[in-house]
């Protein structure tokens, strides 16, 4: 491909490499990277696998240590015939001088270095330093020595080389003397030149403020010797040696605790060349890399600065570690994963904060940060600082101001503010995401945490049962930013909901508590004492509490807060100072509220408008108010407890124009659909809590007492006044009954909170609504859209009503004769089959234990609790009689889909997969629907089971036609692939360029699934070429890839009727990356374009239409790329004639009459009118086909042939 560009280009390619190659990074880069390769090697090469593609010093490190500039340095240092004449010691001063000039090009001579070194290439670096070491007066070479802070040297000879045929090579050549200073001697001791270099490495070394640190690795596999062969060619086809023994590679002349020593299962060739990133000597090797990249930018700066420089150090390196962010330069898959991980903006949250409730008074929240236990906390490495304060404290200001302070220090901070009302901002999940996303923002390099997890897990990672993935991700994060000032702001975590809260918590509480010294995160967490978890889990730490030792503190910040806002006020509504003393009077002593407005507020799942609250209190007109207005004064007097949302009701803002009079503005109705929730989540726990103060005593909301009481309520006016108009008119619009609209969606959640006996009180009392068949029951369900006619029993189950159906099952177990007939009635599913479906484990257990069998004899509870999260109810269900018959019955049956495996496997269920092959004797190998379930679990995309049953349970892999079909079939354009990639080439050593019987290679298979359901593969075409796919490979009758597309998609348009065009963008991407050409012939000498042309004639998508703006275009895209339409087939025909030669064929079938007429006459005329807008080269930039389609000759042909549609007729 190369040489095919530079035949084409007249531009100058360096394949050599020679000099300085940068090849990642810029001059905002913290640490400088260089590798030099060993004899004869090339700058790239040199890293290279012998057969592959992959450099990890170029493909690898960009990713792993993103803020390294990596350099690759090159010289011509081959053994074979040469006229140069040079030494190391010339070498070494050149290379010294080519990295200086780098350097100094690009203003970054005091960055600090690292070097790496294999073989000879080592000896050039200890030979550099020393001669920077000898110069150091000169500030060139005095700031590359003061710079240099880490070595990492690959079987470098500092004893000698072993290899004695070299010398025969050699022999009489300009370059003799460079292999003499090489080898040991006759009697294996070094030379007089590698004793000097030992010496003067050494002082250079010693004499460093900070010694280097230097890390050794040595070969533990013999390398074939070189030899001339009898033609005097060079080949490595000599007896195997050591060619630098462990000796020569480790005495460096330094003692154990100032290096590391390390062994390497490698020759000495592979010392430096690695497969992938998950390698084990890959892995090695970039640990310590991290680690000197890590502290090489502070050392150096510490150590080679002026007492003057170092005043302004702080400045300098949070510069500089700011600078890390442009440097690296996510991929598309890493900006997919990061776009996944944002679910809220914190950022905006807290804006959004500030804008509802005003900026921060000047002078309030300052105290906090003058306490002895802040300034103990930020003292610390790293620690947990609990602020807690009951509701009305100024918590959430605090944490703003918080926020400000931190984010102006320029450390990485990350903050999230809960609500509860937000279901993106109350859950552990979602704070994780919210804080990961930031330190992302801040530190880009950390998404390689996150990326290979969200590879395996897709979106399930970022879903609420991904919390435990999502911590040790972000743990993992905050390790690898050890030594880095990192701060966290949690505020309002008690609004998270109660299971998520605890699991956040216990992670907090571990991470805390190991002071392992791998992370140094500061966090700070506000909230208020209650739920109880909190202050069981937080109590231990340091804390501030705004309720006693700081209470005049926050007692003043409200003070001051009141004062302004309430000046602000008066100055705007002219009020005079006397009312405006007794508003504030109010505000401070208001402590009476309304019961049963706060029980309706705080119990209820969702909000209540006005006029709903006014029908739900039971609050009646009087002679001069609506029940709405007086409504309204009921929610003002339960004070700040309660806020209203979309509507202007504060009696504050009473008035409107002088025209009105005294008219209010609570007479408009947009006022009354105003809904009105809590002020916050610690507004809730503070009405439910057991024991509140005896002044606000009336306050208190008893949640169980609460929850009958509201649904008596619902339960009197469903059974009388809203029965006569739920028939007749439509409830969302009826006026007189408002909260009848609240109570279709909202009465059974209401009958789910009751406690056991609360419930079995309701129902005594209510017998006719829960008969066995209740007409007034069904009534409200058929308002749900739900199933009418159900069995008291059935309702029941589908609610989860455990007591109700214990009394319904014991009052009729009464009559043994039709007991079992009647808990295992299907209407149209049985009671078990609606409790498992509903995922409740106690139901399905109490219904098993009154004798239930449902419909397990035909496996359908048992199929139904394949999903993940009802493991437990398989288990149970496993456990029974009809359920062990109905497993044997499954094991007994032909391979067949839907089996039990088959639903594990397809339903990601890994926990149910080791089951059934532990527990119940499924066979791992044993076919579902003609296919293995490894085949199964990669089709459907569940790499991470597929992976299970290979190494767990000893999957045949050996199926590499249906492993590659299968990966087609699989991957999907949303799922990353590189995950089944590394699995299924790498770590399976599957063949990537595998061809099948047929001759078909993986890239043949993709370009056909093209169009399947799944749609476009493009992502997994890309990634397929980048890891090694040969796109030259052909099938056994000729056909390239770019021959298997089709072209024409019934799913581009479903709903119309018509076919639309495939993305044009994998036929672009084989041409610029594949180097495939668009004219080279298949099977009788058919081109893409041929191919196009048959595929939109083709009788088997007939019962659709391909459009006309696909034909044209594809053509007009094809033409583009430089598609000739004058080259003919085998038979002759150019490719007007080819379609011509479709239209005979097809006219005569039924039904494809008229399509075809018009098809030939649109395809002719474009390969006859179309003048193509660019040229071959031009269009290779597919990005510009994928996004535009754009004007130009597209449009101008369809219109031309608009013009001429009536007289264009086949011929």
């Amino acid at each position: 491909m190369l040489q095919e560009t530079l035949e084409t280009f007249n531009y100058p390619v360096d394949d050599g490499f020679l000099g300085i190659t940068p090849l990642h990074g810029n001059e905002l880069s913290l640490v400088d990277i260089i590798a030099v390769p060993g004899l004869g090697s090339h700058a790239i090469g040199g890293f290279k696998l012998k057969n592959g593609t992959t450099n990890w010093f170029r493909d690898f490190l960009p990713e792993d240590i993103p803020q390294a500039r990596l350099l690759a340095y090159g010289y011509d240092s081959s053994l074979a015939a040469t006229d140069a004449k040079y030494s190391i010691g010339d070498l070494a001063k050149t290379f010294l001088d080519s990295f200086l000039a780098f350097r100094d090009d690009t203003n970054t001579s005091k960055r600090p270095i690292i070097f790496i070194g294999h073989s000879l290439g080592g000896l050039l670096i200890k030979e550099a330093l020393a001669i920077a070491h000898n110069a150091a007066s000169d500030d060139r070479y005095g700031d590359c020595y003061k710079s240099s802070y880490g070595f990492i040297f690959f079987g470098v000879p500092n004893q000698g080389i072993r290899r004695g045929s070299l010398k025969d090579i050699v022999v009489g050549q300009p370059n003799e003397q460079l292999i003499h200073d090489l080898e040991v001697d006759s009697e294996g001791e070094p030379t007089p030149y590698l004793r000097e270099l030992k010496k003067k490495f050494l002082d250079s070394y010693k004499s460093q403020a900070c010694p280097s640190k230097i890390i050794l690795y040595y070969e533990l596999r013999k390398t074939r010797s070189i030899k001339r062969t009898k033609n005097g060619a060079i080949s490595a086809s000599g007896d195997p040696k050591f060619m630098v023994t462990q000796e020569s590679a480790c005495q460096i002349g330094l003692e154990d605790n100032e290096i590391n020593r390390h062994a390497m299962d490698a020759d000495h060739s592979s010392l430096v060349k690695f497969a992938n990133q998950v390698d084990d000597n890959y892995s090695r090797v970039l640990n310590q890399l991290k680690r000197m990249a890590t502290e090489a930018p502070e050392v150096v700066l510490r150590l080679s600065t002026s007492l003057t420089e170092a005043s302004n150090r702080p400045h300098h390196i949070a510069q500089e570690k700011a600078n890390v962010k442009p440097v690296f330069q996510h991929g598309e898959e890493e900006v997919r994963c990061i776009r996944d991980l944002f679910l809220t903006s914190p950022a905006g949250d807290r804006d959004g904060i500030i804008t509802a409730k005003g900026d921060r008074v000047d002078g309030t929240c300052e105290w906090i940060t003058s306490t002895g236990e802040y300034t103990q906390w930020m003292q610390s490495t790293s620690g947990l600082l609990w602020i807690v304060g009951g509701p009305g404290k100024g918590k959430t200001f605090l944490s703003i101001y918080l926020t400000d302070i931190l984010d102006k220090a320029g450390s990485t901070l990350m903050y999230f503010f809960c609500d509860n009302k937000i279901s993106s901002r109350n859950t552990g999940s979602a704070v994780l995401r919210g804080i990961m996303h930031q330190l992302i923002e801040q530190q880009p390099q950390l998404v390689k945490h996150l990326l290979r997890q969200w590879q395996l897990q897709g979106s399930a990672l970022l879903s609420d049962t991904g919390f435990e993935s999502l911590w040790k991700i972000f743990q993992s994060m905050v390790e690898d930013l050890k030594g880095s000032e990192l701060y966290c702001v949690l505020d309002g975590l008690d609004e998270c909901n109660a299971h998520s809260l605890q699991q956040l918590l216990r992670k907090i509480e571990s991470l805390f508590h190991k002071r392992d010294g791998k992370q140094t995160l500061k966090l700070i967490v506000v909230s208020r004492r209650y739920p109880n978890c909190l202050e069981t889990t937080l109590g231990s730490f340091t804390q501030i509490s705004l309720d006693s030792a700081h209470e005049n503190n926050v007692k003043s910040d409200i003070d001051s807060y009141i004062a302004i806002r309430l000046a602000d006020f008066t100055k705007k509504r002219s009020i005079s100072p006397s009312l405006a003393k007794h508003i504030e009077e109010t505000f401070h002593k208001k402590s009476q509220g309304t019961f049963l407005i706060l029980n309706w507020v705080t119990l209820s799942p969702k909000p209540l408008n006005v006029a709903q609250l006014a029908e739900a209190v039971g609050i009646q007109a009087s002679k001069h108010l609506s029940r709405n207005q007086i409504c309204l004064h009921h929610i003002e007097s339960c004070g700040h407890l309660l806020q209203v949302h979309d509507g202007d009701c504060s009696l504050l803002s009473q008035g409107g124009n002088e025209d009105e009079g005294e008219k209010s503005t609570f007479n408009s109705t947009q006022s009354y659909s105003s809904t009105i929730t809590l002020v916050h989540q610690s507004a809730k726990d503070f009405l439910t809590q057991q024991k509140l103060s005896p002044r606000i005593q009336s306050f208190h909301v008893h949640e169980a007492h609460g929850n009958l009481f509201i649904m008596k309520r619902l339960l009197y006016s469903m059974q009388g006044d809203w029965i006569r108009v739920v028939p007749e008119t439509s409830f969302q619009r009826e006026d007189s009954y408002p909260l009848l609209a609240y109570a279709v969606h909202s009465w059974k959640y209401q009958l789910r909170q009751l406690e056991n006996k609360d419930l079995l009180r309701l129902v005594e009392k209510n017998t006719s609504f829960f008969a066995d068949h209740s007409d007034i029951r069904d009534l409200w369900d058929d308002l749900a859209k739900r199933h009418r006619g159900k069995s008291i029993l059935h309702f029941a189950c589908e609610q989860g009503l455990v007591a109700l159906v214990e009394k319904v099952l014991k009052r009729k177990r009464r009559n043994p004769f039709t007991f079992q007939r009647y808990i295992d009635k299907p209407q149209p599913d049985t009671p078990l089959s609606v409790a498992v479906k509903g995922g409740y484990c106690t139901l399905v257990e109490v219904l098993l234990k009154f004798g239930a069998v449902g419909q397990m004899a035909q496996g359908y509870e048992m199929h139904l609790a394949t999903l993940p999260d009802r493991f437990n109810i398989f288990e149970l269900l496993s456990k029974t009689k009809s359920g062990k018959v109905f497993i044997k019955m499954d094991l007994a049956s032909p391979p067949r889909e839907y089996s039990l495996m088959w639903h594990a496997i397809t339903l990601g269920n890994d926990k149910l997969c080791r089951l059934l092959l532990e527990r119940h004797g499924y066979k791992v190998d044993d076919l579902i629907d003609n296919q293995a379930p490894l085949l199964v679990a990669i089709s459907i995309g569940h790499y991470e089971i597929a992976r299970v049953l290979a190494a767990d349970y000893g999957a045949s892999t050996n199926d590499h036609d249906g492993i590659i079909s299968a990966l087609v079939e699989g991957c999907h354009p949303w799922t990353p692939c590189k995950v089944p990639l590394q699995l299924i080439f790498f770590e399976w050593k599957v063949d990537i360029n595998r061809q099948d019987r047929a001759g078909r290679a993986v890239l043949h298979l993709i370009l056909q699934e093209i169009q399947s359901v799944s749609g476009d593969r493009y992502e997994l075409l890309r990634q397929c070429l980048a890891d090694g796919c040969d796109p030259t490979l052909r099938t056994m009758e000729g056909d390239s890839p770019l021959h298997s597309i089709k072209w024409f998609s019934p799913l581009r348009y479903p709903y119309y009727g018509e076919i639309g065009l495939s993305p044009m963008r994998s036929v672009i991407l084989l041409m610029v990356e594949g180097g495939l050409d668009i004219n080279n012939p298949g099977k009788g000498g058919i081109l893409p374009l041929h191919r196009l042309i048959q595929d939109a004639f083709d009788p088997k998508i007939s019962w659709h239409r391909v459009s006309s703006a696909a034909k044209i275009k594809g053509l007009g895209r094809l033409l583009d790329l430089g598609a000739d339409r004058n080259i003919k087939t085998s038979l002759g025909l150019t490719a007007v004639q080819v379609a011509k030669q479709c239209y005979d064929i097809t006219e005569d079938i039924e039904g494809h009459e008229g399509y075809c007429a018009e098809t030939l006459a649109e395809i002719t005329n474009v390969l006859e009118n179309y003048a193509t807008v660019t040229n071959v080269v031009q269009n290779l930039n597919y990005v510009g086909f994928q996004h535009s389609e754009g004007p130009g000759s597209f449009e101008m042909v369809e219109d031309r042939f608009k013009k001429k549609k009536e007289r264009l007729r086949p011929t």
